[in-house]
């Protein structure tokens, strides 16, 4: 087939823009969703999913994945009769975010047990998710992973159920109620993020919206608006209990894991303190005197107010954590699932802040952490499985 001269220039050009986009925007420069939208693409059943096949760096470590899109080696779906196969559900904390795999907490119990049981051929299985609640952590589990047939699952989902934004899709609905992209769609939203040109071209996009105070302050009040927890108490304490029935259903032991709750919250003002006193929520506060603003054409102020309103509401965030926090032990106890409270550990352990990736990352738990989260499933796992058999 012959090649114009007309298709070669435009071929090299394009080659040419994306060269120069990776040198003037490398790996290292992006921001933190554009740097998670290398890792995680669309998908039509479970929202989206890590990518598979990886081999990128990623929070400052290497991440590798199988061909699941999980952190670790292949799963082959066959076990033999001296197989124990464990499964870890979770978010980025279960997934190791800004940690090697030979730190995170499933890799350590899995090298203990096959250290303590040598007769045995244990497996632990990192299905920790970036970004995932306890809603797709069911559709996860029940999808794909029952037929691995494991012997044991954790379960340690928190963090996103309280969150108010996804990576995509955030509509002014919760988790349940959206509404899937068309094939299509998905594949677009996949195919942009791997175009380090388009990429650039969305930076400088936002450098304008940063210097259109007007548009900014629009922008911001309709992400505010459209901003809903993304899965409420009661269909948390649901998805708990169907995630324990599908497991008894299947002979599969069960353990939970009360993930902490580290969030990076503002330092409140003597007002600030005075408006959650009288039982305000802070954010509401703010977004209020952003719309008096904007009304008055005052557009510098309302992207200020408008923008710490969507700052702030992970006050409410926090506040929530406790509670959903309550509703896994209120679960666990009705239920007989043994439960780890890792937050309580960490705050036990006398230098809960040290365990987290500070100082920029406060929510996420260093490896110290997770090999204090190891040691406690460790004990817990030894406890309720007799693996000497």
């Amino acid at each position: 087939m012959r090649i114009n001269k007309s298709t070669i220039i435009v071929l090299l050009f394009i080659i040419a823009m994306e060269i120069t986009a990776y040198l003037i925007l490398p790996n290292n420069k992006l921001g933190t969703l554009d740097a998670i939208l290398q890792v995680v693409e669309e998908d039509q059943v479970l929202f989206w999913r890590q990518r598979p096949h990886l081999n990128i760096k990623f929070q400052g470590v290497n991440v590798s994945t199988n061909s699941l899109g999980f952190r670790g080696e292949g799963i082959s779906a066959g076990k033999s009769k001296q197989s124990y196969r464990i499964i870890c559900l979770g978010a980025s904390p279960t997934f190791g975010w800004g940690v090697n795999f030979q730190n995170t907490y499933p890799f350590l119990v899995e090298q203990k047990l096959k250290e303590i049981f040598p007769a045995k051929d244990i497996e632990v299985i990192n299905a920790g998710q970036i970004g995932y609640s306890s809603y797709q952590g069911n559709i996860l589990l029940e999808e794909y992973l029952l037929g691995f047939s494991p012997d044991l699952i954790t379960v340690s989902y928190v963090l996103n159920d309280i969150d108010r934004y996804r990576f995509y899709g955030n509509k002014g609905v919760s988790d349940k109620e959206l509404i899937l992209n068309n094939p299509f769609e998905i594949a677009i939203n996949n195919t942009i993020p791997n175009i380090r040109s388009l990429v650039f071209m969305k930076k400088i996009i936002s450098k304008f919206i940063d210097n259109n105070e007007k548009l900014g302050a629009s922008i911001f009040k309709k992400q505010y608006n459209l901003a809903r927890v993304r899965v409420s108490r009661d269909d948390y304490r649901e998805n708990l209990v169907k995630i324990i029935n599908i497991a008894r259903a299947n002979n599969i032991k069960l353990i939970f894991i009360k993930m902490p709750i580290n969030l990076s919250l503002p330092h409140l003002t003597d007002s600030e303190n005075d408006i959650l006193k009288d039982g305000k929520i802070i954010s509401a506060f703010y977004y209020d005197q952003a719309v008096k603003y904007e009304k008055m054409h005052d557009y510098h102020e309302a992207l200020i107010l408008f923008k710490k309103a969507k700052d702030y509401q992970v006050i409410e965030c926090a506040q929530d954590g406790a509670g959903y926090h309550k509703i896994m032990e209120e679960v666990s106890c009705e239920y007989s699932v043994p439960l780890i409270d890792a937050d309580r550990i960490f705050r036990v352990e006398g230098k809960d802040k040290n365990l987290f990736n500070l100082p920029y990352d406060p929510v996420h738990p260093n490896p110290e952490g997770h090999k204090i989260i190891s040691e406690a499933l460790y004990n817990e796992i030894t406890s309720l499985a007799d693996l000497r058999k």
